[in-house]
C-alpha cells in the first residue's frame, strides 16, 4: 500500500534521522514495526548510533540503500547495527500534505510520538511549518499519541490509542 510516512529519531537536541517512506505507513504496519523494534532495542546504542548519522545530499542515493523510500521502519535497526550512517534529511516531509503518518522516536524525552492527519494543528511538524514560514500552505501531520519508551504498550493498546483496530492478518 502506498501510505507515505516519516520515521524520525531525535537525539542530542535535534533530529538525527528523518527517513521518508512510500509504503505501508499506517499504524498497523509501520507503527507496529517501530514499536516492535523499540521493545527489543538498546536505546543507548540507538542514541549513540543516531548521533553518528549525518545528512548528505540525495545525489548519492543510488550508492546508499538506507536512503531508499522503501526502507521505512527498517532504518532503525540499520542505523543501530551500522553505528550510524549517511542519510537524507526529510524532516520537512512531515509538514507536507503527502505525509500521512510520522513516527518520532524522541530519545531526549524518552518517548515515541505518533503523528497523523487529524487537523488539530499541534505538534512538532506544525511548529516546523511555522519556522519554515509555510504554515498557511502546509498541511502537517498532528500529534495523536505519546508513549513512554520505558513503558511501551502492547499492539492492541497502541492501535487503540490511535483509534485503529488490529489488522485481520495480524497473528
Amino acid at each position: 500500500m502506498g501510505t507515505n510516512n516519516l520515521i524520525a529519531v531525535i537525539a542530542g537536541g535535534s533530529h538525527r534521522v528523518a527517513q521518508f517512506s512510500r509504503y505501508d505507513g499506517q499504524p498497523e504496519y509501520a507503527g507496529l514495526e517501530v514499536l516492535d523494534y523499540l521493545r527489543g532495542a538498546s536505546l543507548s546504542l540507538l542514541c549513540a548510533s543516531a548521533l553518528n548519522c549525518r545528512f548528505v545530499d540525495g545525489g548519492r542515493q543510488s550508492q546508499s540503500p538506507q536512503m531508499s523510500g522503501q526502507i521505512g521502519a527498517l532504518i532503525l535497526p540499520i542505523i543501530e547495527r551500522a553505528g550510524g550512517c549517511d542519510l537524507e534529511d526529510h524532516m520537512d516531509f512531515g509538514t507536507q500534505g503527502a505525509c500521512e503518518w510520522a513516527y518520532v522516536v524522541d530519545l531526549d524525552r524518552n518517548r515515541l510520538e505518533v503523528h497523523g492527519k487529524d487537523h488539530s494543528g499541534c505538534g512538532r511538524f506544525h511548529d516546523l511549518a511555522r519556522e519554515m514560514g509555510c504554515e498557511q500552505s502546509a498541511n502537517p501531520v498532528s500529534i495523536l499519541a505519546l508513549f513512554e519508551l520505558d513503558d511501551l504498550p502492547d499492539d492492541e493498546h497502541f492501535l487503540g490509542a490511535l483509534g485503529r483496530a488490529p489488522h485481520p492478518d495480524a497473528g
